[in-house]
């Protein structure tokens, strides 16, 4: 991103240009993280709890002293072991490696090992085809089959979406695997919703279609895969009969999408981590890999298998000690909870926890809250006062990302990114760097591991760049130098081999080609060769389904980064609550109707939560959105299980079974009619003509696509930030496509307080003469010509001009003319991720087929700039229908 910044404050977020993936836009999280830096609740300085659970502030001289004294008594009395370091993600860089010269001085620690995010998809990958590459995300407009499987970019990667809707646009076809109905599935052409963790099953049955209908390419696994005669014979297992009942998806739905998939040529299909949040994960995504080389789409444009992306994976480890044998990998971090209180010779006394969360975001929350709070220190570095750190002793406040300059890699996209420094951090905030060498001071340690200042942090940060193996040092140091140079400027590919993955069919697999039946898989890990589907222990067929028959999903939002962001007023403000989405029928059957309070429980715990129905979702599925920042969120994690994959030990948060009864009322089940399995939803765009616009008169006004759209409100954060906006005022005209804003369909922001109409009533009711339609149609306030009689807000029937009772002057969209005075988009176009805003007279329609039309009756004869593009998709369309019916309409 691009960061303009004044005196310590950010005054504008922007897309990179230089970056191809993004295309120059950036997301709502990015644009909060002006909010974020300067929000009431940001940590300034070091807190100690007191003993009645208050924090007080102290002084880093007491803080780290106590630590230090206290560290250093558990270190002589019971080891270094008896001390876990946990370290997770949040605000992650280069330097963060740093941590460990501190823990090897000190003898050692305890660690934990997995992850809670990827990882059994990424070690999936790698056993089948070597590394984990995909596609520049460019070549997905050139898909002619995009498979969304388990993925919802729509919520959890909005730039991937516009690439989406680029291919769709082009005549790809879109289509969906997920349980859930989504803002993905909305705009995506087929839909499937399988039950949750059958997905092996529905993989191998796409399979078997393409097999017996000689579809898969014969020439290209002969040349290029091995161990495919297993697979075949693994096929044979899966008739498309046997799929269907396992899934719960018809027959006809599965084999239409396995011919589309092997007939449309290139066919990109994307994974998401959804799909690897069960016991048997690593064998579901090695099956549902194996769909792209069987039909030959490996390193082309537009095809592949494109799960995660570790080109920039590339820098040195920094200089450290040498590790001790007393550092101790023990703990599964799926399973801290419940191991902290296993572990023993010797038990975990204390921890330091640093860039994560983990009393709310770990499975088994309460038995990590237990755990943590028996602890006789615990340290948490944090920017807020989150779950963790309310348990802490102590809290040491953190950097954010602009206070510290660091290299960031990437997971999605090629580029090796420069995250530079802006300015010191703020109050008594330390960065992790000094905090470790201050702690390294206290116990004689060598501090030379740490940089000291500006100039020693950049120059180790150029020794960690990758350097060619066959250089000489001075040659190597050299190339360091450039791209130092070059990333001050742009994102830069690293390796120059992030265009097309596997390009050169090379695979860096033990046997050098792809790995249909992967011997180190079952050496490894002890899993069979061949992927195979197998049953969930908490599933639809395991035997705890008759007591807890709905299977809970607590999926991501766009509106969060885990319990990141969910604390701020600017993401308050636009983001969805928290609900227990039910189908209708599985609601019915407990006596419960929209917004009833529910409690939903199984044996690991209970939370209590508001139901909202979801006709989108699949039967005998629940959701909750994931992601607890505050107290009013419910902790989702209490009913989660702290299981580990069968591939690369990551945590198992989608095998989660539960039930469902009202508040405070007698659970009563009710037989209820079973409603028939989800129909895949094929939807095509139809053509009209559209309104023809009138050249004659000068236009400044918006154009929103309503089939890109994802409500994501990018646009209205970047409008809050141009502009100086507190969210105190209320100025924004926010209009939802989606009545009810629910999460499985989408909420249209639409970004503009203003629709600068031909004839503004605003102009001909002020008496001060405070607007003024410039010659381009903008119409302009002059706050310095208001007298704040708010005659303009009652002829506006529009609700453009607000109040600002601070200012004593009413206020509203002036279209950014300053920036487009300056050559620049308004700040909510140049924002939006998706390309789903356009600013009028510049923005035309993408594809002749889709149509124009007026965004507004007219009753007051204002004839108001703003024109939409019809929503492509049958949910999209049903709903724009109902809105435009409510609101009345015109085409």
């Amino acid at each position: 991103m691009v960061v303009t910044h004044e005196q310590g404050r950010i005054t504008r977020i922007d897309g990179d240009p230089e970056n191809a993936a993004t295309r120059g836009h950036v997301c709502l999280k990015g644009i909060s993280y002006a909010r974020r830096v300067t929000t009431e609740s940001r940590l300034l300085h070091p807190m100690k709890r007191q003993p009645d659970g208050s924090f007080a502030q102290v002084s880093w001289d007491e803080a780290l002293g106590d630590i230090a004294s206290r560290l250093e008594r558990l270190r002589r009395d019971r080891g270094p072991e008896s001390v876990l370091y946990y370290e997770a993600s949040g605000s992650h860089g280069a330097l963060g490696r740093l941590a460990m010269a501190f823990w090897h001085q000190f003898g050692g620690c305890t660690l934990t090992y997995g992850d809670l995010c990827w990882p059994a998809g990424l070690e999936a990958t790698r056993l089948t085809y070597g590394a984990n590459l995909h596609n520049h995300p460019r070549h997905t407009a050139a898909s002619r089959f995009v498979l969304l499987w388990g993925h919802n970019p729509a919520e959890t990667n909005v730039h991937q979406m516009r690439w989406v809707h680029d291919a769709q646009e082009r005549g790809a076809i879109v289509a969906l695997i997920d349980p859930r109905s989504t803002d993905t599935a909305d705009a995506a052409d087929v839909h499937l919703q399988p039950r949750p963790g059958t997905d092996a099953a529905l993989a191998l049955g796409i399979a078997r279609v393409i097999v017996d209908s000689g579809l898969h390419d014969a020439a290209f696994l002969e040349r290029h895969a091995v161990g495919v005669d297993r697979y075949l014979d693994r096929l044979r297992e899966y008739p498309l009969e046997r799929v269907a009942s396992i899934t719960g998806v018809r027959a006809l739905e599965i084999g239409r999408l396995a011919l589309d998939y092997a007939r449309l040529k290139p066919a990109l299909l994307v994974a998401g981590f959804g799909l690897q949040r069960h016991h048997h994960a690593g064998q579901t995504m090695r099956a549902v890999s194996l769909l792209a080389a069987l039909t030959g789409n490996i390193g082309v444009a537009g095809g592949g298998w494109q799960y995660a992306n570790l080109n920039s994976h590339c820098l040195q480890d920094p200089p450290l000690p040498p590790e001790p044998t007393s550092v101790r990998r023990a703990i599964p971090v799926s399973r801290l909870g419940p191991a902290l209180g296993e572990l023993d010779a010797p038990r975990v006394a204390a921890a330091w926890v640093e860039k994560g969360n983990p009393a709310s975001q770990n499975p088994r929350s309460l038995l990590v809250r237990e755990a943590l709070e028996r602890l006789d220190l615990l340290v948490v570095v944090d920017q807020f006062m989150t779950d963790t750190a309310r348990l802490a002793h102590y809290v040491l406040p953190a950097k954010t990302m602009f206070e510290e300059e660091d290299l960031v890699t990437a997971y999605w996209h090629p580029y090796l990114q420069l995250r530079a420094k802006l300015w010191d951090p703020p109050g008594e905030v330390k960065t992790e760097t000094e905090i470790w060498r201050l702690l390294s001071e206290r116990f004689g340690f060598d501090t030379r591991y740490f940089p000291s200042g500006d100039e020693e942090t950049r120059q180790l940060l150029l020794k960690m760049l990758p350097a060619r193996p066959q250089q000489s040092e001075a040659v190597a140091q050299d190339s360091q130098s450039v791209l130092f140079d070059l990333l001050s400027r742009q994102p830069v590919d690293p390796t120059g081999d992030g265009d097309i993955a596997f390009a050169d069919l090379r695979f860096p697999t033990p046997s050098g080609k792809i790995e249909f039946a992967s011997e180190e898989a079952a050496r490894l890990w002890g899993v069979d060769a061949v992927p195979e589907y197998v049953p969930l222990d908490e599933g639809h067929e395991s035997s705890l389904a008759s007591r807890y028959p709905l299977q809970l999903l607590s999926c991501k939002t766009r509106d969060r980064i885990h319990s990141q962001f969910g604390n701020l007023d600017w993401v308050q403000e636009i983001e969805r609550p928290h609900r227990l989405d039910m189908h209708p029928v599985d609601a019915a059957a407990r006596g419960l109707s929209e917004g009833d309070e529910a409690i939903v429980w199984n044996d690991r715990g209970r939370i209590a939560l508001a139901v909202r129905l979801d006709e989108g979702l699949r039967p005998g599925v629940v959701h909750v959105l994931e992601g607890r920042c505050h107290n009013g969120d419910p902790d989702i994690n209490q009913l989660t299980d702290a299981g580990v994959t069968d591939i690369n030990h990551g945590a198992t948060f989608y095998e989660c079974l539960v039930e469902v009864a009202r508040r405070g009322g007698q659970h009563v089940r009710r037989q209820a009619t079973p409603p028939a399995a989800p129909s895949a939803v094929v939807a095509r765009p139809e053509t009209s003509i559209a309104k023809p616009l009138e050249a004659s008169t000068p236009r400044s006004g918006f154009l929103l696509d309503l089939g890109r759209c994802v409500g994501c409100g990018a646009c209205v954060l970047a409008c809050r930030l141009e502009n100086g906006w507190s969210s105190e005022n209320p100025w924004r005209r926010v209009l939802p496509l989606n009545l009810r804003r629910r999460p499985g369909g989408p909420t249209y922001f639409l970004s503009v307080a203003c629709h600068h109409c031909e004839k503004p009533a605003c102009l001909a009711a002020c008496p001060s003469r405070a607007y003024e339609k410039r010659a381009d149609g903008i119409v302009v306030h002059h706050e310095e010509r208001c007298i704040g009689c708010r005659y303009c807000e009652m002829a506006c029937p529009f609700g453009a001009p607000r109040y600002d009772a601070a200012k004593g002057v009413m206020t509203k969209c002036h279209f950014c003319h300053h920036r487009l005075d300056a050559g620049d988009q308004p700040a909510c176009v140049a924002a939006c991720p998706t390309e789903a805003l356009r600013a009028w007279p510049d923005a035309e329609p993408r594809t002749g087929s889709q149509p124009l039309i007026p965004g507004f009756a007219d009753p007051a004869g204002c004839s108001p700039n703003i024109w939409f593009v019809e929503p492509r998709g049958r949910r999209r369309a049903a709903l724009y229908e109902r809105l435009r019916a409510r609101l009345r309409w015109t085409p």
